[in-house]
């Protein structure tokens, strides 16, 4: 194994018992999985899976979206979803992608392998394997952004499987040039224009666009956001037109026995992901034997109880230094916003603005990044927020980041 691949790694962070496999072979033997890491050593690269067992006949698997940075103090592997845990009483299993071993600066992979890496034929091995020496009887395969269009690829290949995607990529070839081709140098040595990778003559290729012939009749609760308008466009329409699906406004909309799409305006402006107080919630309904079911009339009231009021946090800065604005949902009663100054995701400056107006922060800027973080005070929306606030005298807040500014040096 290389020596930079190990450098990349350290196991130890998660403090989980650490199961190794000498190869994926070695893995689908196995007539049972232990609760821990499982470490499968795969084409030259490792295959890692975090299991919490729990008795639960239901699962929940968890894909990672795209890494917020790359550098030598982030260590592989990256799990995502390790807050569903207080959340459900389902087995939970994360996955890490492989293709962020091909090279330091992969901030996604798309768990869609590389040359010598068939990875999306493997892993849907793994994860049936999963399912059948753990007797799981209903599979939920969660993912936001990359994770999405991995969610929605891998959840055919299993049994009485739903997946849940969030704001996913559909077709991998419209979606960030920067991203995608940094993956496909390293994964296949391309170095051409994204949008032709499907022309190139290559021996294998992975499958880049999502469509019915695919999915054929696997359920599907889509989350989208109504304020990420180029996935709204570019992924989320394209995608029901593929299914025939002609959507109107409603928060769910149930179009058929195997297709629900949730489009909520109340998640954020961008690319942002449905809360985990809304997500997890949700997760769990779904493990449940009527869960599915019962989604009509238990997302609209999940929903009202965990909408963001804030809808946008916009930070600029000129010569005059840092300036904020941040926008509330119609429905929300205007008031006081307190907005802080954050540099490398340390506040050094607060400020109160109203709802629109503009503000402006005293704080000389050095080189850095920067970002907004606007909270709104809120009353307790459940009886254990009422208790954590009387009890601690705790108060309640949305909150919201801008996107982050880097300040270079003058």
């Amino acid at each position: 194994m290389a020596v930079d691949i190990e450098t990349m790694r350290d196991l130890g962070k998660w403090e989980r018992p650490v199961h190794r496999h000498a190869s994926l072979a070695d893995f689908l033997a196995t007539s049972t999985l232990a609760d821990g890491i499982h470490a499968i050593a795969y084409c030259g690269y490792y295959l890692e899976l975090n299991l919490y067992r729990r008795a639960s006949r239901a699962m929940l698997i968890f894909f990672s979206a795209a890494l917020s940075s790359r550098n030598e103090h982030l260590k592989l592997p990256v799990f995502s979803g390790a807050s569903a845990l207080k959340a459900t009483d389902a087995s939970v299993l994360m996955v890490n992608d492989p293709g962020l071993y091909l090279d330091g600066e992969i901030r996604l992979a798309w768990y869609a392998g590389a040359a010598g890496m068939p990875l999306q034929s493997d892993l849907g091995r793994v994860l049936r394997h999963a399912q059948e020496v753990l007797s799981i009887e209903r599979m939920i395969l969660y993912g936001a952004s990359g994770g999405g269009f991995a969610a929605l690829f891998y959840a055919p290949f299993l049994r009485n499987a739903i997946a849940v995607p969030c704001n996913p990529q559909i077709d991998l070839l419209a979606y960030s040039r920067h991203l995608l081709s940094k993956y496909l140098k390293a994964a296949y040595g391309y170095q051409g224009a994204p949008a032709a990778f499907i022309d190139a003559p290559l021996p294998w290729r992975p499958t880049v666009k999502l469509d019915a012939s695919h999915l054929g009749d696997t359920r599907i609760v889509y989350l989208q956001n109504a304020l990420d308008k180029t996935h709204l466009e570019r992924h989320f329409q394209p995608f029901l037109k593929d299914f025939g699906i002609d959507r109107g406004k409603a928060l769910i909309e149930v179009h058929s026995g195997h297709q629900v799409s949730i489009c909520s305006d109340g998640w954020g402006e961008g690319h942002r992901a449905a809360p985990g107080s809304f997500v997890y919630p949700l997760l769990h309904q779904l493990t449940q034997a009527d869960g599915w079911e019962k989604l009509p009339e238990f997302v609209p009231e999940l929903h009202a109880q965990t909408t963001n009021p804030i809808r946008q946090v916009s930070l600029t800065f000129d010569q005059n230094g840092f300036h904020v604005r941040v926008s509330l949902a119609d429905t929300h009663a205007g008031g006081t916003l307190t907005v802080g100054l954050l540099r490398e995701g340390v506040e050094i400056e607060t400020l109160q603005i109203r709802d629109g107006e503009p503000g402006q922060f005293t704080s000389q800027a050095t080189a850095g990044e920067y970002c907004a973080q606007a909270r709104v005070e809120r009353p307790p929306r459940s009886w254990k927020e009422r208790a954590s606030a009387l009890l601690r005298k705790k108060r309640m807040y949305d909150e919201m980041k801008s996107r982050i500014v880097l300040v270079k040096a003058p």
